[in-house]
């Protein structure tokens, strides 16, 4: 069973909640282990999945439509006030796309090493554990990243982080450590006698999914810089050749359309174009047109229309 809460956008001011929030239950557990329907009433959204494995929180990802999302482990209570000061610190930090309070720094090997977090700043991490708050317009990355993995992700943290790391400019981060339990991800441990960490070839695993990432992060992104190099801007000159400017005028004045011919020079100093007037100042018109390279077309056809939408009498063609 995996567990995600919502938090959406404050709809009025109430004391002593900064969100409301939404939780949303992924139950995927065999007979003998499945919550009770008790316990899946209390949620707002429940999701009974045939078993996914790790990537099962992730299956309704495109549903959660919140600000943010917490997704949490199943072996763990979380302070009473955790939500908030999740939304707090993410409000302090717009360029984070990825929150937590236990992170791994991973350089060569991955290893189970806890990151110290500073009591007063963010602290930078190449992935986060156990309880992560994603903005949620991110989880995007997780569909890009499932592709260009290619096969079951068991790794479920790992496949945030590197969605995150491929496909976004935003950082990793701990949260300032505030030093009060009731903020913290883990308020309490739970029996977790079946959680894959307790398999004995564990950081084997990690390990060698975390390097596959790592090298699948840096095939992706050659490709990218390939595809950007060979996709190159075509120059000023194809465009203008495409491009035909029309421009109509109606009581204008000639200060006001002697600007417009001027700034469509500036930037397309060779394109083709044409006005045609309105019929009550052709003269001035013409010469505007004539001085910036402007073909000038009288307006006896816009002035018959306007008189018909006027009620008055009259034919064009």
């Amino acid at each position: 069973m995996e567990e995600a809460a919502e938090c959406g956008p404050n709809r009025e001011e109430v004391e002593g909640a900064i969100r409301p929030c939404l939780i949303t239950i992924c139950e995927s557990a065999p007979d003998g282990f499945a919550l009770s329907p008790d316990v899946l009433k209390l949620a707002d959204n429940q999701y009974i999945l045939p078993n996914c494995g790790p990537y099962t929180r992730y299956v309704p990802a495109f549903n959660y439509h919140c600000d943010f999302t917490l997704l949490m482990d199943d072996d763990l209570l979380l302070g009473r006030r955790i939500v908030e000061h999740f939304v707090h610190w993410a409000e302090q930090k717009p360029d984070a796309s990825l929150l937590g309070q236990m992170g791994r720094i991973v350089k060569d090997r991955y290893e189970w090493r806890e990151v110290a977090g500073s009591a007063t700043d963010f602290t930078p991490v190449g992935m986060v554990v156990r309880a992560y708050f994603v903005r949620t317009a991110q989880l995007y990355t997780l569909k890009l990243f499932r592709q260009a993995w290619g096969k079951p992700i068991i790794e479920d943290d790992m496949a945030l982080t590197w969605g995150i790391h491929m496909f976004t400019a935003g950082g990793i981060f701990l949260t300032p450590d505030s030093r009060d339990a009731e903020e913290k991800v883990i308020a309490e441990e739970l029996p977790s006698p079946l959680a894959i960490s307790q398999l004995p070839n564990h950081l084997r695993i990690r390990n060698e999914a975390w390097q596959e990432a790592k090298a699948l992060s840096a095939r992706v992104t050659k490709e990218n810089l390939k595809s950007r190099a060979a996709a190159k801007e075509p120059d000023a000159d194809r465009v203008e050749e495409r491009l035909v400017f029309g421009i109509s005028v109606h009581k204008e004045s000639a200060e006001q359309v002697a600007s417009c011919l001027e700034q469509l020079r500036r930037v397309y100093p060779g394109v083709q174009g044409f006005m045609i007037g309105d019929g009550t100042d052709d003269e001035r018109y013409r010469n505007l047109c004539a001085s910036r390279r402007f073909d000038y077309i009288a307006g006896e056809r816009l002035k018959l229309l306007g008189q018909r939408a006027n009620g008055g009498s009259g034919s064009s063609t």
